[in-house]
């Protein structure tokens, strides 16, 4: 019903950490590094190894393309420096696909997590305006339409193209008021010496 996927570039054991919160659902990583550690967890997992860095925008491309070739209902798309709540699963799982997507409602601190009751119904709130998709979750409709996000943006506004185009589509931008996830904040870019860079491209490429 659900598959879960992510790029991992470094910082493995936090990688570690962010691929275990998915607990049990399907998972499909997108290994862009060669680093050691890296590569341990594609071997544990499975997914995909481009021959280079292939960047979150690209490698978001291929896990759409990989979960509209099967048949799952939902896909969460992320990064590796997010960890979900235990139990996150069972109250996506209590949602039916409607013209919606969600996010989840962000946690200032692990400690967190150890409070969070695991029973709660999923309640929901909409979002207007820019919206951090370092996760999302998404019904197959909404990744058919999506996908695939244009091959010029490599770092930024792959999560701003998803939701725009959503919206100009009839679809909600929702906050899941009670699944909660952890973020890092851009791990993986800042251990990038080329994000600058990139980054500056895609501001250019989003402009137009």
């Amino acid at each position: 019903m659900i598959l879960a996927s992510m790029p991992i570039y470094n910082a493995p054991d936090l990688a570690r950490r962010s691929i275990e919160s998915l607990e049990d659902v399907d998972k499909y990583l997108v290994c862009n590094s060669r680093e050691e550690g890296i590569l341990e967890l594609y071997n544990r997992y499975g997914g995909c190894k481009p021959r280079h860095n292939n960047y979150c925008n690209p490698s978001w491309n291929r896990a759409m393309k990989y979960f509209l070739e099967g048949k799952w209902q939902w896909l969460v798309l992320g990064c590796s420096d997010v960890i979900l709540h235990e139990g996150w699963g069972k109250l996506l799982e209590l949602l039916e696909p409607t013209k919606e997507v969600y996010v989840p409602s962000w946690i200032n601190s692990l400690e967190e997590m150890m409070m969070i009751d695991h029973d709660l119904m999923p309640h929901k709130t909409e979002l207007k305006g820019g919206v951090a998709g370092a996760i999302m979750f998404l019904p197959r409709e909404a990744v058919e339409i999506v996908y695939p996000i244009p091959k010029g943006l490599k770092l930024w506004f792959g999560d701003e193209y998803i939701f725009t185009k959503l919206r100009n589509r009839g679809y909600k931008v929702m906050q899941l008021d009670h699944l909660f996830a952890y973020h890092f904040v851009s791990v993986a870019i800042s251990a990038n010496p080329d994000s600058e860079r990139i980054i500056e491209g895609d501001k250019g490429v989003w402009a137009k």
